[in-house]
């Protein structure tokens, strides 16, 4: 007789530990019955499969503006210290992003076109900074 065969084992309510493997039946298909028999399944309804969702990173919100304009330049004086903001000014580009500018200054935001001055307390909702 060879050496004694082993397995590891889990039961629910009575922890884990090793013992000896039944005599029962040799190769793979006994291999399979002992493992599968000795599997459970631990259900925890705080517990998900799937990962919380994370929101891509946002384009940042563009600016378009001209430098001859007042109000763009009002604008920019306001932008100071905010983040995720990319400033073209058109008369100084031919940035092709320019032609969504049906007034000076323009936002684009997500694609969207949104003319004229914005206050400062109101960028953060805008451009969700």
């Amino acid at each position: 007789m060879g050496p004694a065969r082993t397995r590891a084992w889990v039961s629910p309510g009575q922890g884990s530990g090793v013992g000896p493997m039944p005599a029962t039946g040799s190769g793979p298909a006994a291999v399979e019955t002992a493992i599968t028999s000795s599997m459970v399944s631990i259900s925890d309804p705080g517990l998900t499969s799937a990962a919380p969702a994370v929101e891509p990173p946002r384009e940042p919100a563009l600016l378009l503006g001209a430098s001859w304009c007042g109000w763009t330049q009002r604008q920019v004086d306001e932008l100071d210290g905010m983040p995720n903001v990319e400033v073209v000014m058109c008369d100084k580009t031919e940035d092709a992003r320019c032609e969504h500018a049906t007034a000076y200054p323009t936002w684009v935001v997500d694609g969207e076109a949104h003319p004229g001055f914005v206050p400062r307390a109101d960028l953060p909702a805008l451009i969700g900074a």
